[in-house]
Parts: structure tokens; sequence; C-alpha cells
């Protein structure tokens, strides 16, 4: 490499030591590295498969945030659930395709879905539960100014309370 210029567009494709030339081997064009360019430090991509309403199928964009809002049944047979907004934030990296476009049997609501979204290695633990446990959907964020409301759980007597 004798210009910086030469890799201006280019990512490392394997690490580089001290002391090392480098030469144009070792980068490779980020568009090729897909969802991987994207995933740093203890980020991980997960795919959510679901039906198109709960990934807001022909709604989202790759780069949108979302929250995962989950239903989560407390006591098995005592009809006792919460609901609660579980992980905020997530970005996503690969939409899920709009099924009215692709000619997705029935239109909305029908079939199966999928989205990719990271998360941290950590956030990966509650969103498994989340997915084996729960009800659950994805709520879009404001793309500008997003702010969260107090951290809350809801269930039949908050909700008829009104609060």
């Amino acid at each position: 490499i004798s210009s910086p210029d030469q890799v201006a567009n280019l990512v490392l494709s394997a690490p580089v030591f001290a002391g090392e030339q480098v030469t144009l081997r070792r980068f490779s064009d980020a568009a090729a590295e897909g969802i991987r360019s994207q995933l740093k430090g203890n980020m991980r991509a997960v795919e959510l498969v679901g039906d198109p309403n709960q990934l807001l199928a022909g709604t989202l964009q790759a780069g949108d945030k979302v929250d995962l809002v989950a239903n989560l049944h407390q006591e098995s047979g005592s009809g006792s659930n919460v609901t609660k907004i579980v992980l905020r934030d997530l970005t996503v990296l690969t939409p899920p395709a709009d099924s009215s476009k692709t000619g997705g049997a029935g239109g909305a609501g029908s079939g199966n879905a999928s989205a990719i979204v990271a998360v941290t290695d950590t956030q990966v633990q509650r969103l498994f539960f989340v997915f084996k446990n729960a009800d659950w959907t994805l709520e879009l964020r404001p793309v500008v100014n997003a702010v969260d409301s107090n951290d809350r759980s809801d269930d039949l007597s908050t909700i008829m309370r009104g609060r």
C-alpha cells in the first residue's frame, strides 16, 4: 500500500501486527462483508423468526432501532401474565421481507418471516428466554430523539386501573 486512498473504502479482513508490512490482500470490500462488518466487540447477530406482524414486515428497514415487548406467563395454569419491554434499542441488520410484496399466502399475519438484529452477548440470553417462554413483538423506535419512558411491567390489575 503506497497511499491511504487505496484502502479508504475497504475493511481489514485479517489482523495486522506491529511492524508488519501491510498489503492489499489484508483488506476486503466492506459491502462484501455484509452484516459481519457491522458487528464489533460484544455485538452478535441473531435471527428473529415470527409472523410478519411481530416483525413489522414491510415497515422495518436496515438500520432501524426496535424494542422487544414480551408477554411473560408467570405461573403455569395461573393465567397470570406480565407484559414488559425486555430489550430496547436493538439495531435491525436485515429487515423481514414484506409478505404483501413477495406474494406470501394469505397476506400479513400468515406464514413466517425473519429479521436479523444486533444484540450484545448478554442481551441474547434475555432474547432467547423470551422466544422460548413468552409471546413477543417488536416495536419501532423514532429515528430522531427517541426517549424511553420509565421502566414498568403491566398485568391485568394495572391495565384495569389505567396506570
